[in-house]
């Protein structure tokens, strides 16, 4: 944590809540400016994104929205 996935997941708004980044799968310099990113990244900094992608997982896991969002993705 944080994370980042692609944006064909789906979880979204990762950027607004602070919990990671959501790309799409085509963009590889999107990627490695998010890995430079993430790698120049302070504690601080690093520590806040863990405890909201903690936060991102916990408020939508376990809802029926997930269950039906995994039975559409797989």
């Amino acid at each position: 944590m944080p994370v980042i996935i692609s944006d064909q997941t789906p979880w979204h708004n990762l950027i607004e809540a602070n919990a990671g980044w959501e790309i799409s799968l085509q963009s590889q310099e999107e990627f490695l400016k998010i890995l430079e990113k993430v790698y120049c990244m302070g504690n601080i900094e690093y520590q806040e994104m863990r405890q909201c992608a903690f936060k991102y997982f916990m408020d939508r896991s376990n809802t029926e929205e997930l269950i039906n969002s995994y039975n559409k993705f797989f």
